[in-house]
């Protein structure tokens, strides 16, 4: 990840922060922090430029070293009363992330506001110690991760009517031009389409040897209901499904499990294979939903941690809110660099009492946060306070003796 600096501001001018200012130890100061960052979320990161912005000239020489900037931090360091000198809006032309650092009083910066609201993609940072400038340099990783997402949607236009219903295919689940440009427009995410019969050819193509070296490594106390042919085909299909994306040269993946499952197009569901992509850090997802698998690939990004895709129901008496699905990954909680696994099974779905899914047992009575990009593109997300309180339901429930992954999280605050 590339990052250009620029600096905003003029020496010994009468204004913030104070007349004769150290302007060049200010820089050096935030140099110095900003060079010893070697990698953000385990990604190189280099900073270059270090460009001294005073006027319109500068800012326009330096459009062009910005052509191979990921990201953008202009640091405001001194400036004439109110005024900011050169425009910070015309630095952010070039419409790439933009960190804007302001140390407080070395300048009045009132300003952010309507860089913001003017559609300017910028984050604030205010504060005395450019450290502080990491947690945002991981928010431009994500956006620049984003940008390189080449994410593959396995799903067919044809469909068995006796199998499966139209309503399960309805006009929210078209993934037409319009839509797609949508997503390129909003994420920088490139969306790739494929069908069924491809991924049948890469599973008939997988070596039978290279599942059967996998399954011999599995803990026998891990497996519930699937029977042993189940397993060797959900690993195979995991394999199919790498193959797949790297032929059609994909980093993400959603699969229309839903239908395949009803029309039996596949021979096995391919969730035990999304688990465990995302456990290896790959933004992979369930029923061909793009933007839930959009929202596991940013909390993936930002966090390093897989994240849950479930469905939401709400308990306004318990105020909890239960959310389940079909499979997890087993790397929940915990930073995909790091060994440890939560306890998980392998399941079968208690919908059909077949195929192989992996019902995963998160930690109990951890701070989370629930967050769904919508079909409009715009974020809905509930923040803090929620805290995971369970992995089963109470009362009614899905689960039956076999299982899907769920969870329940509760309101710590009583309004």
């Amino acid at each position: 990840m590339n990052i250009f600096v620029a600096f905003l501001g003029s020496k010994d001018i009468c204004g913030w922060p104070y007349k004769s200012f150290d302007f060049d130890a200010q820089i050096q100061k935030i140099k110095k922090t900003l060079t010893n960052i070697e990698n953000i979320n385990n990604e190189k990161v280099e900073f270059f430029g270090f460009k001294h912005i005073e006027n319109d000239r500068n800012i326009v020489e330096s459009y062009k070293e910005m052509e191979k900037a990921d990201g953008l931090i202009i640091a405001t360091i001194t400036a004439e009363f109110a005024s900011l000198g050169p425009s910070i809006s015309k630095l952010c032309e070039m419409d790439i992330p933009t960190i804007v650092y302001n140390i407080p009083f070395s300048v009045y910066y009132d300003g952010f506001a309507t860089l913001y609201h003017s559609g300017v993609k910028a984050l604030l940072v205010s504060s005395s110690d450019p450290k502080d400038l990491q947690q945002a340099l991981i928010a431009v990783n994500t956006v620049v991760k984003l940008k390189k997402l080449n994410l593959l949607i396995v799903r067919d236009l044809d469909h068995d009517y006796s199998k499966i219903e139209k309503d399960m295919l309805d006009p929210a689940r078209w993934k037409g031009p319009k839509y797609v440009r949508m997503i390129k427009e909003i994420f920088g995410v490139s969306l790739i389409f494929a069908e069924s019969n491809e991924l049948l050819k890469c599973y008939d193509s997988v070596d039978d040897k290279m599942v059967e070296n996998d399954l011999v490594k599995i803990d026998e106390k891990t497996i519930k209901e699937p029977p042993k042919t189940d397993l060797f085909r959900a690993v195979k299909m995991y394999y199919a499904m790498k193959k797949l994306m790297e032929e059609r040269n994909c980093n993400g993946i959603t699969v229309d499990c839903l239908s395949y499952i009803r029309e039996k197009k596949l021979p096995i569901s391919p969730c035990y294979g999304l688990s465990r992509l995302l456990r290896e850090g790959v933004p992979a997802g369930c029923e061909g939903d793009v933007d839930s698998t959009i929202t596991l690939a940013i909390s993936l990004y930002l966090t390093q941690i897989p994240g849950f895709m479930g469905d939401p129901v709400l308990d306004h008496a318990n105020k909890q809110l239960t959310l389940a699905h079909c499979t997890s990954s087993c790397r929940l909680c915990t930073p995909q660099k790091d060994i440890e696994d939560v306890d998980y099974f392998f399941r079968t779905h208690n919908e059909s009492h077949s195929d192989v899914g992996i019902q995963a047992f998160m930690k109990p009575n951890l701070p989370v946060t629930v967050m769904k990009i919508m079909h409009s593109g715009f974020a809905q997300f509930i923040g803090q306070p929620t805290v995971f309180t369970s992995t089963s339901f109470i009362g009614y429930h899905l689960l039956c003796y076999e299982s899907k992954t769920s969870t329940t999280v509760v309101d710590d605050h009583d309004d």
